[in-house]
């Protein structure tokens, strides 16, 4: 009889003894669930959830508007990665620490369970006693560059691709990238220009006449209630009145009063208007 499904059980009622899974779901209002173990209180804002993925363990704060229901307790995903745990535990205590397909048979299980973090450990068991072992290497990410296994940024600079802008691409791609990031600032800068020739236009169309002046730019300030130079705790917030190329003056007592003047060629213009 093998001794290998006998510590496969043993670590498995050690581990499972001492320290018993917990684990939980919470769904989401967008239909995500989350798995993992809530260690926040049941009414408390946000939902803190703890999840790891094989020894990456990190605490998730989820706001609670955001949460339809939580539901505690452990789901047969869940179960099934605890007992590949064990597993992991027991090919560990072997003798010789388990052969490379052993290992490789695990990580299998693991990335099928949608466990990556545990897949990619496992995987790094299975080259550290096979270094041939070419799925592991590309579970693990990497890629076989002329006969070396490597990272993807060893890789991407290994066959002349630069990083540009957190992507790695050739030459001609950043170039043409950049090209088209011009382009798109061109076209937005048009478009302001376009906005504040409308603007210009449809001020000068209110008025009757064509103005001797650029776009609005400067606004002129007037406030209910006393005007400049009086101090006045309870003015409030100022009327804001957009007239550009001429004089505004100040508002007196209640109301708003606007004063304007200006000229054209040999004509000239002015106006009071009260409020």
């Amino acid at each position: 009889m093998s001794t290998l499904p006998s510590l496969a059980l043993v670590a498995a009622v050690l581990l499972l003894g001492a320290a018993p899974v917990v684990a939980d779901d919470v769904h989401m209002l967008d239909g995500r669930v989350l798995e993992g173990e809530v260690v926040s209180a049941p009414d408390e804002d946000p939902v803190r959830l703890r999840r790891g993925s094989g020894t990456l363990i990190v605490v998730q704060h989820i706001p609670r508007d955001q949460v339809a229901q939580v539901v505690f307790g452990t789901n047969e995903r869940q179960l099934a990665v605890a007992a590949l745990q064990a597993e992991r535990v027991a090919l560990s205590a072997h003798p010789d620490a388990g052969e490379a397909q052993a290992w490789w048979a695990l990580a299998e299980r693991a990335r099928d369970l949608g466990d990556p973090g545990l897949a990619r450990e496992l995987a790094i068991e299975v080259v550290a006693r096979d270094r041939g072992h070419a799925d592991a290497r590309r579970l693990m990410g990497m890629t076989l560059v002329k006969g070396v296994w490597m990272r993807a940024n060893e890789a991407a600079v290994a066959t002349g691709q630069i990083l540009h802008q957190g992507r790695w691409m050739t030459w001609d791609e950043r170039q043409a990238a950049i090209a088209n990031q011009e382009r798109r600032v061109g076209l937005a800068a048009a478009r302001r220009e376009a906005a504040d020739e409308r603007r210009a236009a449809r001020a000068s169309a209110r008025v009757g006449t064509q103005l001797p002046y650029g776009p609005i730019s400067t606004p002129a300030y007037s406030y209910d209630g006393y005007g400049y130079g009086y101090d006045n705790p309870y003015r409030r917030q100022p009327v804001i009145v957009t007239w550009p190329g001429c004089h505004v003056g100040s508002s007196y007592g209640s109301g708003l009063t606007v004063a304007g003047s200006g000229s054209s060629g040999s004509s000239s213009w002015s106006f009071n208007w009260h409020r």
